[in-house]
């Protein structure tokens, strides 16, 4: 068996969709399970719509237009003739969403309303994709996310309950056992009490290799705009270099300095289980991509990675009677840092500092100086970037960040950091 994931970009509209089911045909009768993201920019769309829901804006422009995106697509893929099938099972899940809506007054903390939401992306997509499978002839299983990905209650950054998914994931594809071809969502899951949490945003990655490692798949492929994994993000820079193959190892490091081509979490279930990774181009599928295993011995690349990230704040804690930072005020920044889900990408400390550099999120920046301001003097400075280069002995840092502002600024043998302003 093996798993394929098809992000938003490759099901963005009809013709995507097509293209995405002329991919899987090249398979034949392989054993397939597939999971998807939300098409398009629809989960975009199902965040403001959350979160004018939520601050008590009226929302209902929003909604109608992100209904009709998806009605488009499924009356672009199936005529007339046969849509009394796919659309009365669109409403339902419009009627689901709009109830969904209609309790934001049951809801104190936006997270937990936007785990409420933020799923219908993905059952839309999927219940397309099936309905247009069925409509060509395809026989396929579709499998809630909701009912196999078991997590607890930490809203956004849900953690997955590995036994009790894993369970559950293979007695349903056992139920269906004639079936070759399974449907499922990327990023979604719900906690045993029915409440519907998501993974992070990006998080259908982390779905597909959790899916390959609890069936024991013959490999993981992420289908993407690219040709595959590339030393930079094509919209920020030119004569990029294309990587053919990558250890487990050296992708968990880019992964945790924010590529976005790979999830976090996605490398650690496929390397406990030696399942190889392919991230492989939709728009040239006949092309092999990237492979990313266990080092084999032949030496891990070296080629200089850069990846950026935009919108970001850089925060200094200070204690107010100017005494050393120790470790019980960096336990009690960590501890609201986590309760309010606000992940650091740099940190430095000094005696009597402690600098962060976090995404621009006007609302947890809000709550975090206001948690934080009777123990701490607090500076920070937005509008800034943070920049990592990986392998970064192989290029002139100083020409490549000629003519910016370096606020901070990280260097280890192999990684270096610098938060900037432009």
């Amino acid at each position: 068996m093996k798993v394929f994931k098809f992000g938003g970009a490759s099901v963005k509209d009809a013709q995507s969709v097509r293209n995405a089911i002329r991919i899987l045909e090249r398979y034949g009768d392989e054993p397939l399970v597939v999971v998807l993201s939300a098409m398009g920019k629809s989960t975009n769309a199902l965040e403001n719509i959350a979160q004018q829901s939520f601050t008590g804006k009226d929302f209902s422009e929003t909604l109608e237009n992100f209904k009709e995106e998806q009605c488009v697509i499924a009356r672009e893929l199936i005529p007339e003739t046969a849509q009394n099938n796919i659309l009365p099972e669109i409403e339902k899940l419009f009627i689901r969403l709009d109830d969904a809506l209609s309790k934001r007054a049951d809801f104190d903390d936006f997270d937990a309303f936007y785990d409420d939401i933020i799923p219908f992306g993905e059952l839309l997509s999927t219940q397309i994709v099936h309905q247009y499978l069925n409509f060509c002839g395809k026989e396929n299983g579709l499998i809630s996310a909701l009912d196999w990905v078991k997590t607890d209650a930490y809203f956004r950054f849900a953690k997955v309950d590995m036994e009790q998914s894993s369970k559950t994931l293979r007695e349903k594809i056992a139920k269906n056992g004639d079936k070759k071809l399974f449907l499922t969502q990327g990023f979604i899951g719900a906690t045993d009490d029915g409440q519907t949490t998501t993974l992070g945003r990006e998080g259908s990655d982390y779905t597909a290799a959790l899916a390959g490692a609890f069936l024991g798949a013959e490999s993981v492929t992420i289908w993407k705009d690219v040709p595959g994994l590339l030393n930079a993000d094509p919209a920020r820079m030119e004569n990029l270099q294309k990587i053919d193959k990558l250890s487990y190892r050296e992708a968990i490091e880019l992964a945790y300095y924010g590529a976005k081509i790979i999830h976090p979490k996605t490398i650690k279930p496929l390397e406990n289980s030696s399942i190889p990774l392919y991230i492989r181009s939709f728009i040239n599928p006949e092309n092999d991509g990237t492979l990313i295993c266990r080092d084999d011995g032949e030496g891990e690349t070296d080629v200089p990675f850069f990846i950026f990230y935009e919108d970001q704040v850089l925060v200094t804690f200070s204690v107010k009677d100017m005494s050393f930072v120790t470790e019980d005020s960096l336990h009690h920044i960590f501890g609201a840092l986590n309760r309010l889900r606000i992940r650091v990408h740099l940190m430095q400390i000094s005696a009597v500092s402690f600098s962060i550099c976090i995404d621009d999120d006007k609302t947890r920046l809000n709550r975090l100086f206001r948690t934080l301001q009777n123990d701490y003097t607090i500076k920070y400075n937005d509008g800034l970037e943070l920049v990592t280069i990986r392998h970064h002995h192989h290029i002139n840092v100083d020409d490549f960040l000629e003519g910016v502002e370096i606020l901070l600024e990280q260097r280890s043998r192999v990684t270096a950091q610098f938060v900037i302003r432009r």
